[in-house]
Order: structure tokens, then C-alpha cells, then sequence
């Protein structure tokens, strides 16, 4: 690879001294506006996530309350475990990013959190709990598909916790799916 004479090592690639210019990883030339601009770009789609893990918290919290088994009432709080542990990952990526982390759900996250809790108000059976779980584990798994699919040029940190939230929703979506299956016979 060809670099200029006052290339010099920054976080996610080579900068130009001379130019301004910044190569990254996949060799693509930006400038600083355009750079600044994609890490405000992660940052609000980190804080995104974010808001969806409080979300995805707060109902596993408010169906966790209406199981009935012990089994599954034990199972839901290693979910609420692993959830909050993702709260902490994300926050700690966001601030090593040099960005604000998001403490809630936000306005919008809050109405919908008030009417899943609304929805929720019926679900009387671990039957449903589950079916509920379920579905949200599957809205869970897409947001974090769709943050891939978004193409950034993400920090190996980063890549990693996103891997790792991405196993742990899989894995609980199978276990939840598993009692939902057992629980219909």
C-alpha cells in the first residue's frame, strides 16, 4: 500500500498531514467533516441500540412479574442479567467514542414502553409471557441486523460487543422459543 510522506497512524486508518485526508481501513479517501460525520453517524445509531436495550429491559422486567413458573421466572432474570449487561457495554462504547450515552428509553421509546405495558395488561398465562418474549427478542435481533447492515467502519471493540449481543439474543430467542414450544403441548 502507497502512503504519502506525512501519512501518519490515526484510529481507524491513515491521516493526511498534508492533505486532510483520511484512509480507512477499506482505502477510501474522507475529509475531516466527512469523518466527524460518520462518528456522529455511529454514535447516534449506538445510542439507538441503546434505547432499545432499555426498552427490551423494561418489558422483560414487566412480564417477568407475570410468570408463573419458577423455571421461567429464573430464566427471565438471567435475560434481564445478560440486558443489562449490553446497557453497560453500550454506554462504555459510547463514551470511549467521545459520545453522550442516552439514560432512558426517550420520549418516543417511553410512549411505546407505555403501551406495550398497556398490551401486556392481558397477558395472564407464561403461555403468552413467552409469545411476547419471543416477539420482542425478534425485533431485538433485527435492530442489531440493521445496525450492520448500515456498513460502518466499526472499531474492533465494537464489531465484538455487537457479535456477542447478537449471540446472546440468539441464544435467548432459542431458549425462549423452546419453553414457548413446550408450554403449547
Amino acid at each position: 500500500m502507497w502512503f504519502e510522506p506525512y501519512m501518519v497512524r490515526a484510529e481507524h486508518g491513515f491521516f493526511s498531514a498534508r492533505t486532510h485526508l483520511r484512509i480507512d481501513i477499506k482505502n477510501e479517501l474522507h475529509n475531516n467533516r466527512e469523518v466527524k460525520s460518520m462518528e456522529d453517524k455511529l454514535l447516534e445509531e449506538l445510542n439507538q441500540l441503546l434505547k432499545g436495550t432499555h426498552m427490551g429491559a423494561s418489558i422483560f422486567e414487566d412480564l417477568r412479574e407475570k410468570i408463573k413458573s419458577e423455571t421461567l421466572h429464573k430464566e427471565f432474570d438471567e435475560i434481564l442479567l445478560m440486558l443489562h449487561i449490553h446497557e453497560k457495554s453500550l454506554t462504555g462504547l459510547i463514551l470511549a467514542h467521545g459520545g453522550e450515552p442516552i439514560d432512558s428509553a426517550g420520549i418516543m421509546g417511553t410512549i411505546t414502553d407505555v403501551i406495550s405495558h398497556i398490551k401486556n395488561l392481558t397477558v395472564d398465562s407464561d403461555k403468552e409471557v413467552l409469545k411476547v418474549a419471543v416477539h420482542n427478542m425478534e425485533m431485538g435481533a433485527k435492530a442489531l441486523h440493521d445496525f450492520d447492515a448500515r456498513n460502518f467502519i466499526l472499531d474492533d471493540e465494537t464489531e465484538k460487543t455487537i457479535a456477542i449481543m447478537k449471540d446472546d439474543y440468539a441464544s435467548i430467542y432459542h431458549k425462549l422459543d423452546r419453553y414457548r414450544i413446550e408450554f403449547e403441548e
